[in-house]
């Protein structure tokens, strides 16, 4: 569907051929999206006329989830239920180039769960995605090819500085890699087996969530906690939102809370 910004009223809608789990892009008169059948979508942003279709290998099990796709310049990036993140020109839906960062091995369908099933994160011309039971990778945009791989496994997701790429792990440590070099420069592992979220740079901290509706402030650098606050008494999933000087965190007992980060009085 979509709104007109001034009236709410509805400008278009369009049937689409799966269900759609994740945020859409929105770039250069094209929305981009995601569908629950493997395939990548583009339609036009001021009807809502198909464009172009990319569809994939989707395996017999999934996590439940996708990543979202991303609009840079004129290419449309996405990761896949199977392991593999693409580039795709915007106007046509051609690849520029695919990659597998994960292959699947083992002998039943959960072993072989190589999702890329959380959001892409770019920082200039490099791409930046984490699998489940797979790896973390950088990627060059124009060519795909592989800057760096740490071996890791994530269903939540990254988070990106200037200096780190910040990955949160299926049991719940939050990881600072070097963005150039992919070498792991610190880890916590204090939240363990509390369902955390993927990580957010906000000013000099990291800040991720978790399963009892905490909110927790690890120092940027190091990754000792500086500070927790508990929203609401629901579960956290979605990653924090850092908007301008506030942190935003929604819990799924739909409590929205805001945060700014005070800094210390100077002492004499």
């Amino acid at each position: 569907l979509a709104l007109s910004a001034e009236t709410g009223e509805e400008v278009w809608r369009q049937q689409v051929r799966g269900e759609v789990l994740a945020p859409v892009a929105i770039g250069r008169g094209t929305v981009v999206f995601r569908t629950s059948d493997g395939r990548l979508n583009a339609v036009a942003a001021t009807d809502g006329r198909d464009l172009w279709t990319v569809g994939t290998l989707r395996p017999a099990l999934t996590l439940r989830g996708n990543s979202g796709p991303l609009i840079v310049n004129e290419f449309a990036i996405a990761g896949f239920d199977n392991g593999r993140v693409g580039v795709y020109r915007l106007d046509n839906g051609d690849p520029v180039w695919e990659e597998a960062l994960a292959n699947p091995t083992g002998r039943s369908e959960i072993e072989r769960l190589v999702d890329v099933g959380t959001e892409i994160v770019t920082f200039g011309q490099d791409v930046y995605a984490t699998t489940y039971q797979g790896r973390t990778a950088a990627m060059d945009l124009a060519s795909g090819g592989i800057l760096w791989q740490h071996e890791s496994s994530s269903y939540t997701g990254l988070g990106i500085g200037a200096q780190y790429v910040y990955v949160t792990d299926d049991f719940g440590a939050v990881i600072a890699l070097n963005r150039l070099t992919g070498t792991e420069v610190w880890r916590q592992s204090a939240l363990r087996l509390r369902d955390v979220t993927a990580a957010t740079r906000f000013r000099e901290t990291v800040v991720v969530a978790d399963f009892e509706g905490y909110v927790h402030w690890l120092n940027a650098q190091t990754g000792e906690f500086m500070a927790r606050e508990q929203v609401g008494s629901g579960q956290i999933t979605a990653k924090p939102l850092a908007i301008g000087q506030n942190i935003v965190i929604q819990s799924e007992d739909g409590t929205v809370a805001v945060f700014e980060i005070v800094d210390a009085p100077a002492t004499e």
